[in-house]
């Protein structure tokens, strides 16, 4: 699962926990990154990553099971889910999987919630903009200058397969 997150070049897949922009083909780095899952120091000189004893890979869930921890990261937020190739070096983890590379596999389906609160069900019928993220919001609850749904998600769809091409995007928002 990513984000879908606004940037300087358009659309992208970012990570959940961390500030890394997914391409199609990915390759795991022992980085340090801002945020709330933060690796160790680099404890593997001339391993590859990921390590066992450390944070880095590319993370990815146990494919058919609930997302558990990560459903509140994604609450309201315009979010994308998929699968993905694992290769190189794989480590098995408690909620899925950390691996060395990574490749998104086609389709992937775009998705939103209404970002009020995880208690409404209603369908999505609106994407509000802010800065850093784009949120979803039913009608009841849809803020001023959130724009038509639909036609956002249409966009989304055009834009991201540009800039993913080969990989087919789906949009799933009615939820």
């Amino acid at each position: 699962m990513w984000r879908v997150q606004p940037q300087p070049q358009g659309l992208a897949l970012t990570s959940l926990n961390i500030r890394y922009t997914w391409g199609v083909e990915n390759t795991a780095e022992c980085v340090r990154y801002p945020g709330v899952m933060v690796p160790s120091p680099k404890t593997h000189p001339g391993e590859p990553s990921p390590y066992v004893e450390c944070a880095c890979g590319l993370y990815a869930a146990l494919p058919n099971q609930p997302l558990g921890e990560w459903e509140h990261i994604v609450a309201g937020v315009v979010h994308a889910s998929g699968s993905v190739a694992l290769t190189g070096r794989v480590i098995r983890c408690t909620l899925g999987f950390k691996a060395e590379h990574a490749t998104i596999q086609s389709p992937v389906v775009l998705g939103a919630y209404c970002a009020s609160s995880q208690a409404c069900t209603e369908d999505v019928v609106a994407v509000d903009t802010q800065p850093g993220r784009v949120r979803g919001w039913c009608a009841e609850h849809a803020p001023d200058g959130a724009v038509d749904a639909a036609a956002w998600f249409q966009n989304a769809v055009n834009e991201l397969e540009q800039r993913y091409a080969p990989i087919e995007f789906l949009s799933y928002y009615m939820m």
